[in-house]
Order: C-alpha cells, then structure tokens, then sequence
C-alpha cells in the first residue's frame, strides 16, 4: 500500500470516528480532520501528506482554527486539516481534472455526487435506494478518465520516487577514500551507509562517542562528499550537548531526524534487509537497537520487509520479527497476527503475535484495531488472557 492510499484511508477513519465521536481531542477542527496527526501515525511529514491529498476529488485542504490546550487555558492556533468536499464541489473538481481517490468509500462518495440530479442535492445514502433521477443522468466520464490518467501518473510518480531513493542508496554506498573511518574499537567503516547501519544496530554508546566531537562529520562531509548525512549528525550533536541528552535519547533524536530526511527512504532501502536477517540471529541486545531503528524508519519498505520475514524465517527466530511487527506495523497486519496469536501451536508466537496486536491497537485505535483486541479478550489461551491481567488458571 502506497503512502497516498493509507493517507486516504486514515483519514476516513478519523472522519468516521468524529461522526461518532469517538474520536480523541485534537485531531479535529472546523469539521476537518488534522493533518499533522494523521501524518504522526503514518510517520510521514505533514508536507508529503498534503502533497498526496491535494489534487484528490472528495477531498479538500483546508486552513482551521485547531484547539489546544496550555496548562490550564484553551488557546486556538492555525493548522491544516482535510475535509469532504460538497458533492457540487466534488462533481466541479472531478471535471477540472482531479484525481478520483483510491479509498473505495471515498470513490463511491464520488459516485454518488455524480448522480445527484443537480449539484446542491445531497448524494444518496450508499445503503439506500437512489431515488429516481429527473432529467439526463450526468456522465460518469470524469471519474473514469481522471482515475485513469491519475493512476498513470501515481504510478510514474512511485518509479521516480524508487529510482531517487535506489540513486540516494548508491551514493551511500561510495567508498571513501583512505582507510575508513573507525567508529570504535574493531570497527571500522569504509562508505557513509555502512556507518549509518553500524550506528543504527549498535549500543547508544556507539552513536555517543561518534558525537563526542567534529571528526566523524568531517570525514562524512569532506572526504565522502556527504552533506546531507552529515548535516543530519551535526544537529544531532548540537541539539544533544544543548539539552545535555544520556546516550539512549540522542540516538532516538538522530533516528528521528532521519525519519523525516530526504535520506529515509534510501536508508530503509539499504538497512532493512540486513535488520530482518540479523533479527534471527543477533543477540537480544543488538535485537532491541534494531527494532528501535526499524520504528524510527517506519517506511512501508520496513513494514513490507518483515511481514515476508514472518513466512520465511526459522521458527524459533519467528518471534522476534513479531515483535519488530509490533513496533512498525499499521492496522493493515492486525489480521493475520490476529490468527497467528489465537490459532499458532507455537506459543512463544501466540504470545509475540498477540503483544504485536495490542501495541498497534494502542498506537492507531479504529474499529479494526478494537476488534482484535476484543477477540484477543475471548480467547482461552492462559497466556494470552495474562495480558490483560486474567489470572492464570
């Protein structure tokens, strides 16, 4: 799934659960939902989300008043948030060219306003009879020839975006001259991307003497004419001395900060590979700084990774993949951690599965993700029940 698909589908689950108030505060406004906390949970930026949503027919950009809270008083401040367009507005933007959604209820909500008899009546319920139409039927051309040229040019858009990060990757990997750079004892490093995933799987402490002073961006800067990695270890090592951060922390900052570099998805593409497979066999240690940088990432890449490495990798290795599944994943796996934790016969993966499945629950919340926990609820496994604090029989 596509950055631009789980935008829309986030998005409908924020505007249904505010329809039912379910929703949690500040995560609406002006009868949108909030971008920057749907972009929070998908772990992109605001900027990528407004970029994939703002040419979508159904829906609308909009400037909102949010509603914060400082201490004890309640102060408004500007912020971005998306909403459903009118059905006129929706059948005049499909007209002008707009993309038909990738959500499916969004595009039947694009149906509907198509056969409204006129631009101001409401569209139909989907679950109701469509009253009979006076006059010509509006064509539906629009929706199919714009879903058709905007799904040519996402799928464009997806190879450049690919091609970019595969080009970023390649530039990573360049040796740099001379012998290295020596992040520690027996560990020496000959390319930019090697020193990120050293960093990345190793200790805090790691990361904590590289930031002890200038060298370590020097070397990336100057002799391997990587900027950008370097700029990114820079503000790591300022922020960390001006806050005065322990080890642990500066790492979480520094893997945040690549979460939202031009680097990430290049990044992800080069790790994760060799994360999954050292998921299997490295000491838990090592197992726990892998899964903490797998979260930081958060890229579909990552999420795509695992959920394979679930199918292929030994079973006594399997548990720890569930449980970087538990860090990374999204509503979209809830369904077969699900039927691995109530029906695998393997109980280190019941219990993985189903720790998996109340992280995301806790993390993302919907409907799908309260369902599950209601089964995992049901189920008899002694174990299982444990975790909701069920004395064990």
């Amino acid at each position: 799934m596509n950055l631009r698909r789980a935008a829309e589908d986030a998005l409908l689950e924020e505007l249904t659960a505010a329809a039912e108030g379910r929703l949690r505060r500040n995560r609406t406004a002006g009868g949108a939902a909030l971008l920057k906390p749907i972009a929070k949970r998908l772990g992109a930026s605001q900027g990528e989300l407004q970029e994939k949503l703002a040419d979508r027919a159904p829906l609308a950009l909009r400037e909102v008043e949010a509603t914060r809270l400082f201490g004890l008083f309640r102060k408004t401040q500007p912020a971005l948030g998306v909403a459903l367009r009118s059905p006129g507005e929706v059948v005049r933007a499909l007209e002008g060219g707009a993309a038909a959604p990738a959500n499916p209820a969004f595009a039947a909500f694009c149906v509907a306003a198509l056969s409204a008899a006129d631009d101001d009546q409401e569209p139909p319920a989907f679950d109701a009879v469509w009253p009979e139409r006076v006059g010509a039927a509006r064509s539906l051309e629009p929706l199919a020839m714009g879903g058709a040229r905007r799904q040519a040019a996402g799928s464009e858009a997806a190879g450049t975006e690919t091609a970019r990060a595969k080009s970023l990757l390649a530039r990573l990997r360049r040796m740099g001259p001379g012998g290295g750079f020596e992040l520690g004892a027996r560990a020496r490093v000959n390319s930019p991307m090697a020193a990120l995933e050293a960093l990345l799987q190793a200790p805090p402490d790691a990361l904590g003497r590289v930031l002890a002073n200038e060298e370590f961006e020097g070397w990336l800067r100057d002799l391997c004419k990587e900027r950008e990695l370097a700029d990114l270890v820079t503000a790591t090592r300022l922020r960390a001395a001006a806050e005065r951060m322990a080890p642990p922390e500066a790492k979480r900052l520094f893997v945040r900060l690549l979460s939202f570099s031009p680097l990430r998805d290049a990044a992800a593409m080069g790790v994760v590979p060799a994360f999954v497979g050292r998921l299997t066999s490295a000491p838990r240690e090592e197992v726990v700084e892998i899964v903490g940088a797998l979260e930081g990432l958060g890229t579909e890449a990552v999420l795509e990774s695992l959920v394979q490495a679930v199918y292929e990798v030994a079973p006594e290795a399997r548990p720890r993949v569930l449980m970087a599944m538990g860090a990374v994943g999204s509503p979209r796996v809830l369904d077969p951690l699900l039927r691995l934790a109530l029906h695998s016969t393997v109980k280190s993966d019941r219990i993985e599965a189903a720790s998996a499945v109340l992280q995301i629950a806790a993390r993302h919340g919907g409907k799908a993700a309260e369902g599950a926990v209601d089964d995992l609820r049901k189920t008899e496994d002694p174990e299982v029940r444990a975790m909701f604090g069920a004395p064990r029989p």
